[in-house]
């Protein structure tokens, strides 16, 4: 899953760059750019991963994880941890969702490719038999981001690519404290509806695989 990120992060960031210089030649200073119907839920989703995020940092901070081991919680301080936990797995779902959808572009042996002034488009190809990747259907994208559709798909890869990047840093700042105390980290994948979900995450994070 790690690794699937960041070769999908790589490749979009390194792909969305490349159509911001044909966006930019094709509008004019008064032009209105498309906004996805989608942009105005994901402010809002985004607003509270981070909102988590910072909870549960300071939450860290408090009882010092990192420095100690022994860690003792109040009843309420378990129910937090408890409910932060259901918490950041339902917020997790939605980024992970949203990064997935339009990650599979980028998928190998999948293609994108810049398509300026000749519109947007798919087409499907013929498979390498000896490509490591063996997909049934490959696909080329041709994004245009000069036209409707093209922009379209050029707005929903930039919130692709902001979903996954807050995803892999939530993890490293909020959840990875947490699930390097053995206290905590027990609390959080037995002590909770979602057996072992933390630490599920956790695995697929670290894992090359």
């Amino acid at each position: 899953m790690r690794l699937l990120v960041l070769v999908s992060s790589i490749l979009a960031a390194t792909f969305l760059g490349a159509c911001s210089s044909f966006r930019s030649a094709e509008r004019s200073p008064s032009s209105t750019y498309y906004i996805d119907p989608q942009y105005y839920d994901f402010q809002i989703l985004v607003s509270e991963a981070l909102n988590f995020r910072a909870q549960a940092l300071r939450f860290a901070q408090e009882k010092k994880l990192g420095e100690t081991s022994d860690i003792s919680l109040t009843r309420s301080e378990g129910e937090f941890v408890r409910a932060a936990g259901a918490r950041y797995l339902e917020i997790r779902k939605k980024l992970l969702d949203l990064a997935i959808k339009e990650g599979e572009l980028f998928a190998l042996p999948n293609e994108v490719k810049l398509n300026p002034y000749k519109g947007t488009r798919s087409e499907g190809r013929i498979g390498d038999p000896h490509e490591i990747y063996q997909f049934n259907n490959p696909t080329t994208y041709y994004v245009d981001p000069t036209d409707a559709k093209g922009e379209q798909q050029f707005f929903r890869m930039h919130m692709a690519l902001t979903a996954a990047l807050l995803l892999m840093d939530n993890y490293l700042v909020a959840i990875q404290p947490y699930n390097e105390n053995a206290s905590l980290r027990y609390v959080l994948n037995y002590d909770s509806e979602q057996k072992r979900a933390l630490q599920a995450i956790a695995d697929s994070y670290s894992s090359t695989s």
